[in-house]
């Protein structure tokens, strides 16, 4: 019985202390983010940020928590969950994507009334179907109760975002504001695909 508690404990002690190294991480590429870009290019990522997350919630729908309940409720069948989800997953993030290169001017003019957010905006066509991709693996994890793997995750995305600010962002800061705000967005598209990567292997 102790055994079994001690357990559990450094099992939380462990994804706590996880979950804190990638908020540190995460806090660390925000400030090297706003330190390396110009103002004016994050006056236009901020501008952007609403429609990020907009579109990260239509392109998931609430896939994760599906698949983490079906999967935990139905563990013989996560094959065909997980299979199922990525097949929603994709279609949703082929259409969003499909909008964002169709009406991003109009996003950029209309709604964000900012013109030179065009750019960034094409970028979250790129960021979409990633964090998609992760959030859907996070679900499957999350249903077979290996939640430290998606701690872990976090981590390494942060550690890819910042490899991708240190070599990188300075290039496309000296292009120019527009520029220096599709450099962050792809920064966080960065971040995704090591996430990706991690909790697939």
């Amino acid at each position: 019985m102790k055994t079994s508690k001690y357990k559990s404990l450094n099992s939380l002690m462990s994804i706590l202390g996880a979950a804190t190294i990638g908020k540190l991480l995460s806090m660390l590429a925000r400030l090297l983010t706003v330190r390396t870009i110009k103002s004016e290019a994050m006056g236009i990522f901020s501008l952007i940020n609403p429609l990020m997350v907009l579109l990260i919630n239509l392109s998931q729908i609430g896939l994760p928590v599906a698949i983490s309940t079906l999967i935990a409720k139905k563990p013989n069948d996560s094959r065909k969950i997980y299979v199922t989800a990525f097949i929603i997953g994709i279609l949703l993030s082929i259409l969003i994507m499909l909008l964002i290169f169709f009406l991003a001017p109009i996003f950029a003019k209309f709604c964000l009334k900012n013109e030179s957010t065009t750019l960034a905006i094409y970028g979250l066509g790129l960021l979409i179907p990633l964090t998609t991709t992760s959030s859907i693996i996070k679900g499957i994890y999350i249903g077979k109760r290996k939640v430290q793997y998606t701690t872990n995750s976090s981590i390494v995305e942060e550690i890819f975002r910042l490899s991708f600010l240190l070599f990188a962002i300075g290039y496309f800061s000296k292009q120019g504001p527009e520029m220096g705000a599709l450099g962050a967005v792809i920064g966080m598209a960065f971040g995704e695909v090591g996430q990706t990567l991690y909790l697939y292997f």
